[in-house]
């Protein structure tokens, strides 16, 4: 840096600009100096300023050494100069020295002025809390002695009082040390009766003492943790009830009241216990669901429970459900007598538990459904705390029935030795069904419905043992000759699945839907029909072949001579039911054959209606021995089944004997016609009419036997078109001979194919 730089850096300082100016008067700079409040920032300025000139003077000397020894002749001038910047600099410090004078001064005056503000203001901000301190002090006094009605007011006193301390250092004070031990003292009773509030409001429900100890732990910002405390010294409480209820040991066996009698005892008050309890943690969720904050309205019970997690009731409950359960398992494992009480009896400890549950559950509607309450979640996890008795009453339940089973039927049996239990043994596998589904029953419907499944399991094996006795030889199924000894056997193991299912049924119609549901007796009835279906099969195939017999008969005689009984197939077809209902049935419980019976006369009907209906040619005379025939088969079905019971097969029947004497031309617009299937109505219309028009089964080349058969796994709609085929037939052979009229029943047939068809059609839409 040369010597102009220098003077160029002055100029562009604002500080120094000022001395290189020729009119420079150091008073008025000072003036200003002091004016801007930069005294500091001048002189460290002016002192950089002195620096850089003397190090710029030395710098120049330094560089124009030579020259100045050359100039040593004009060291007059040179001092002169010299005394002339002495003088500046001089100047300049006096100036500095002044400067500094005149700013220290009020500087001293402003520091000191400074601290004694700060010590005002704090002073002052001290004594507004002692005044504050003072004020609450008199105000907590006046809750105080105001007793309980204002102790949330007392409780803010208290809070403000520690945010006050918190805030600033009080102690020393003497009015406020001497008001401290009784705020203290005030504090700790105002606790106190709160807590005792809220313990006594919890016990006696009462809603007004509960409210008011809770709003003092809010105003004292403790609800939380007095309530988690509250429940945590309820829980503990509780545990022990439990923990001593559930310690059962050999001086209890030699009770005068006797075992039993202790067991069913604690148990009944740990129930009492839990209830107490339970209902003191509803009543305070109760109070802390209807609280709310006065500034902010937040519900009291929200600020203490997250979104989404349990509240404290389903807490206290899981909570007790779980110690409960482990209790009562480890005292049954440790004494087996009192397993042996909880297991033999379970249905009453189940019982009781209902009985407990039905109990919250009226206090849950008493408390208007209140919100986080008990569910139904709850309640089952509650049942399943007796899962571990449930297992071992159901196996021992079960474990009675299969002994008695596999008394009465040994599971490994010799040919020889297939003998069928006597009455009293299945009357005593009955009586232990009854007595443990009815001990079931009186518990409840979820017992009810456990037991019912166990059951179930145990007839399914009574079902298969009893399937080991039954005969599948030839004579098992024989309809012709007098029950045999074969039957016989089958027919009394036949009795013991009615015997067993018929009481299962009347006690399962007066369960619920629940119950029904599970208890469907349904192997005992599949095997019970495997015993008497092949019969009802042997015997129903026997008089279709009576029945087919018809065909032999002369139903285009002139002459019509009435005789009893009817014609001949219908004589034997009697003499078979007969034989049959008689003979073979009577040995068989009615229960499971109504519907097998149903089933044949259903079926006899309709297989005379259709071979009745192949009938061809047949005269006027023969339709009168038909009808007669048709009278005659009614008594024969009734004695199988009453037939007006059978509903639309019956009117088939009944619609049949009219159509057959129906005039040709009226047949479409007859009534018959809503109970008869079409094709019945059109092979009947072919038996009338001349031979030309040749039936489906002639057209088919097959004899009325296969066609019958044919017609068993067909539908109407197929049948139909075996039918129409052979009119097709007709109509090509009419119009090979160049015939111009068709038989009178072929128009009457097509309409009602028509109008099948149609009807047909529309249904399909």
């Amino acid at each position: 840096m040369n010597g102009s730089s220098v003077l160029e850096s002055f100029k562009g300082d604002e500080h120094l600009k000022y001395f290189l100016e020729k009119d420079f008067d150091q008073g008025n700079y000072t003036s200003n100096v002091i004016k801007s409040s930069s005294v500091s920032e001048s002189v460290q300025k002016l002192s950089s300023g002195i620096h850089n000139l003397d190090r710029e003077l030395h710098t120049q000397v330094s560089v124009h050494h030579e020259e100045l020894l050359n100039q040593v002749s004009n060291i007059t001038d040179l001092e002169a100069m010299l005394a002339v910047v002495k003088s500046g600099v001089d100047q300049l410090q006096d100036s500095m020295d002044k400067i500094a004078t005149e700013i220290s001064a009020p500087a001293e005056i402003m520091r000191a002025k400074t601290m004694q503000l700060s010590r005002i203001h704090q002073a002052c901000e001290l004594l507004r809390k002692v005044i504050r301190f003072l004020y609450l002090s008199r105000k907590l006094k006046g809750h105080m002695q105001a007793g309980t009605r204002e102790l949330s007011k007392a409780a803010q006193c208290i809070l403000e009082f520690d945010i006050l301390r918190k805030e600033a250092d009080l102690t020393g004070i003497h009015a406020i040390d001497g008001e401290a031990q009784w705020i203290a003292k005030a504090g700790e009773d105002v606790m106190n009766s709160a807590s005792k509030m809220l313990s006594q409001g919890m016990e006696t429900q009462n809603q007004a003492d509960v409210a008011a100890a809770v709003q003092v732990f809010y105003n004292l910002l403790m609800l939380q943790p007095k309530v988690d405390a509250t429940i945590s010294n309820l829980t503990q409480r509780l545990k022990q009830s439990i923990s001593a209820l559930l310690a059962f040991g050999p001086a209890d066996v030699q009770s005068k009241d006797g075992l039993k009698n202790v067991v069913w005892n604690r148990i009944e008050k740990m129930m009492d216990s839990i209830y107490t309890y339970c209902v003191q943690i509803w009543h305070l969720q109760r109070v802390l669901s209807k609280l709310r904050d006065p500034a902010t309205h937040v519900c009291l019970l929200d600020s203490i429970t997250e979104d989404g997690k349990p509240t404290i009731i389903q807490v206290f409950w899981q909570t007790i459900t779980n110690y409960m359960t482990e209790n009562m398992v480890n005292s049954a494992k440790k004494f087996p007598p009192v397993e042996a009480i909880l297991v033999g009896e379970f249905p009453k400890l189940f019982r009781i538990f209902n009985e407990f549950l039905k109990k919250v559950q009226t206090h849950h509607v008493e408390m208007k459904n209140l919100a986080g309450s008990i569910t139904t979640l709850d309640q089952t996890f509650f049942l399943n705390s007796l899962n571990f008795f449930k297992t071992l009453y159901l196996q021992k339940s079960v474990g009675k029935i299969v002994d008695a089973i596999n008394k009465s039927f040994p599971e490994k049996i010799l040919p020889s030795g297939k003998e069928i239990p006597p009455n009293e043994e299945i009357s005593a596998i009955v009586g232990i069904i009854s007595s443990e589904l009815e001990q079931a029953r009186t518990s409840s419907e979820d017992l009810l419905v456990a037991a019912v499944q166990a059951v179930m399991k145990a007839v399914k094996l009574f079902a298969q043992r009893t399937q080991a006795l039954i005969s599948i030889d030839p004579a098992a199924s024989q309809v012709t000759d007098p029950i045999n000894v074969t039957q016989i056997k089958n027919a009394k193991i036949f009795n013991i699945l009615d015997t067993l299912h018929g009481f299962l049924t009347n006690f399962l119609s007066a369960c619920s839907e629940n119950v029904k549901i599970v208890g469907d007796p349904i192997d005992l009835e599949k095997q019970a029909k495997s015993i008497v279906v092949p019969i009802f099969l042997r015997a129903t195939k026997q008089f279709e072949s009576v029945l087919f017999s018809i065909h032999k008969e002369d139903f285009n005689s002139d002459t019509f001579n009435t005789t009893e009984g009817g014609s001949n197939y219908i004589k034997i077809l009697q003499a078979q039911v007969t034989h049959f209902q008689s003979e073979i049935l009577t040995s068989f419980a009615p229960r499971f054959l109504n519907p097998l019976l149903t089933e044949m006369a259903i079926r006899l009907i309709n297989f005379f209606i259709r071979q009745a209906s192949l009938i061809r040619p047949l005269s006027e005379s023969g339709k009168l021995r038909l009808a007669a025939d048709m009278a005659q088969l009614e008594f024969v079905v009734s004695l199988l089944t009453p037939v007006k019971e059978l509903g639309s097969t019956y009117r088939s029947l009944r619609a049949f004997r009219p159509l057959i004497f129906r005039e040709t031309q009226l047949i479409p617009d007859s009534q018959e016609l809503e109970y008869l299937p079409t094709s019945v109505v059109l092979h009947h219309l072919i038996s009338r009419a001349s031979a030309s028009l040749i039936s489906p089964q002639t057209h088919r080349g097959w004899s009325n036997l296969r066609y019958s058969e044919w017609m068993d796994g067909k539908s109407e709609g197929e049948i139909l078109a075996g039918i129409k085929a052979a009119l097709d037939a007709y109509v090509a052979q009419v119009n090979a001979k160049g015939e111009k009229q068709f038989a009178p029943e072929y128009p009457v047939m097509m309409t009602l194919l028509t109008r099948w068809a149609e009807k047909n059609t529309n249904k399909d839409r």
